[in-house]
């Protein structure tokens, strides 16, 4: 047809060795291949050779998926799509002398897929690049029972997107770099980092956290023979539903996290289920948020971080309903003992469970949020000499400069809500006992719904309101000082009944009993409270 039609990338397929098969290509060009944006020459478990090649305008060059093995040399790659090569974490090829120009992204594109064989990730050269970088765009799972380990240097960068780009560890995962030679998990805009730097060939980007998913331990892998250490983590944490939004996340797993630098993700660890991973002597910088993130049913143990810069520095608790018993224990961490707790959202109590709260205990709430709702039973019991303390993110006298602001926010009444009790309430085991609770009342309060549990020798400190009873609640109030609060110590339906005795105040804008404004279709007594002191209620 003359000139009427030119040759286009994807024209026609591939020349694909598939398992078993045998065989190679030699002194040959390949060209405007690779429909479905495949490779044009692609094996699979196959094992061709390879050599004395020119490849140019398909998706990619190569692919050495499966276990295949090609010894491959002198190859020339131009204009492709994507990476030159793409190879499984399973194939072990020995490549020599491949060159490319004009490629759409100068590094080893690596398959996502679920491997079920041992793989390694070898440190290579190519295109003049020593130690070139790897280029993830998908997600690769290391199955049940496979080993999957990564040698040091290694740089993976990961498209952006976010949700599906990450690595599934249901076996186990060795990331042990050296101090020379870290071992590197990116996302694709950094510049800063593998070989070349600029992996794109598109002049400066901009890279942020969350511009990729996370490498996550699933309850299947096994504990003894996962470890990252001496590794980077840097741009991840991205979470979608139910996905955690994280860089590293262990669910039900207990992976050695040892020696390693997170860099702007927006979690760097989340730790779920059962989970009981070491995570020791790590440095995060400029994590947007909190720099670990945990369940209450987990047991993290946190030996020697260093945080600067983060968002919050704080240990992140997540937002979950518990179904089975959990207890919150201290910190010490980064200088601070107790180190603080910040709730991500709320720790609703299941019915039938019980969550116990150590003494010493700091938890610094969220603006405008309830850390805990109690459907079952809470036992939050410090001692008179080591309070629980709950408060705001803005209070840096409990906890240092937990929102790392400096002096640009102050503390004040209404920060945050409270804890809420339901009807469903242990009322025989439910104590909130010696804990200093600050700066809260923003809609809520101490919230006691058609319950009545034991609220004994706490100190209510800068609140807008103490104490909310509703409904038929008869609580234990016992004991208890309300100082320095904006309106009333104790809010109170007509039909709760509570208990009262030995409560003391000072500086209490309002010192009576307010009544809830509501509409009543019973009988009812308004009660009358006395003491020997006005003030003894």
């Amino acid at each position: 047809d003359g000139s009427i039609t030119s040759p286009n990338k994807q024209d026609w397929g591939k020349i694909q060795f598939r398992d078993g098969s045998s065989g190679s290509v030699s002194h040959a060009t390949v060209r405007f291949g690779g429909s479905s944006n495949a490779a044009l020459i692609a094996a699979t478990s196959a094992s061709p050779a390879l050599h004395d090649l020119i490849l140019s305008d398909a998706p990619y060059g190569l692919e050495q998926a499966g276990t295949a093995s090609s010894v491959i040399n002198n190859v020339n790659i131009a204009n492709t799509t994507y990476t030159p090569v793409r190879y499984s974490i399973s194939a072990d090829p020995t490549d020599t002398n491949i060159t490319f120009t004009n490629v759409g992204l100068r590094a080893i594109g690596i398959i996502p897929e679920t491997v079920g064989v041992d793989s390694v990730l070898r440190i290579r050269s190519m295109g003049g690049f020593d130690g070139i970088s790897y280029y993830l765009a998908g997600r690769v799972i290391v199955a049940e029972g496979a080993h999957f380990r990564i040698e040091p240097g290694v740089v993976t960068k990961v498209s952006t997107g976010g949700y599906g780009y990450d690595l599934i560890i249901q076996g186990s995962l060795q990331s042990v770099g050296t101090p020379d030679s870290l071992i590197v998990f990116t996302g694709i805009y950094d510049d800063s980092r593998g070989n070349p730097g600029d992996t794109a060939d598109d002049g400066a980007n901009s890279p942020a956290a969350s511009q990729w998913g996370h490498i996550k331990f699933e309850p299947t892998s096994i504990d003894e023979d996962c470890r990252l250490e001496l590794c980077e983590f840097a741009y991840g944490g991205y979470g979608y539903g139910s996905e955690a939004p994280a860089v590293v996340w262990c669910n039900s797993a207990a992976a050695t996290i040892i020696n390693n630098n997170f860099e702007t993700n927006n979690i760097g660890v989340w730790t779920d289920g059962n989970s009981n991973p070491l995570i020791q002597d790590n440095t995060f910088f400029n994590q947007t948020s909190v720099c670990l993130a945990t369940s209450v049913l987990a047991n993290p143990q946190y030996v020697g971080n260093s945080f600067n810069q983060n968002g919050i520095h704080a240990v992140g608790l997540i937002n979950e309903t518990l179904s089975a018993d959990a207890t919150l224990e201290t910190i010490s961490m980064a200088g601070l003992d107790p180190y603080p707790y910040y709730n991500l959202g709320t720790t609703n109590v299941g019915p039938g469970t019980t969550l116990t709260i150590n003494p010493g205990v700091l938890i610094k709430a969220r603006d405008n949020s309830d850390i805990i709702n109690v459907n079952g039973t809470l036992i939050a019991v410090g001692t008179s000499e080591n309070n629980i303390v709950m408060t705001g993110i803005k209070d840096d006298s409990n906890g240092g400069d937990s929102n790392v602001d400096g002096s640009s926010s102050s503390p004040a009444a209404g920060n945050w809500r409270g804890i809420n009790f339901s009807e469903s309430t242990n009322d025989a085991d439910t104590q909130v006992a010696f804990c200093l609770l600050r700066f809260w009342g923003n809609d809520f309060r101490l919230d006691i719904d058609s319950c009545s549990p034991s609220i004994l020798s706490n100190e209510f400190d800068l609140c807008t309101y103490g104490i909310r009873m509703s409904n038929d609640s008869s609580p234990n109030i016992f004991n208890n000082h309300f100082q320095v609060l904006t309106w009333f110590p104790i809010q109170k339906s007509i039909l709760s009944t509570p208990n009262f005795l030995a409560n003391t105040l000072s500086n209490v804008n309002y010192p009576a009993i307010a009544i809830t404004c509501e509409s009543i279709g019973q009988d009812m007594t308004c009660l009358l409270y006395t003491s020997p002191s006005p003030r003894d209620c």
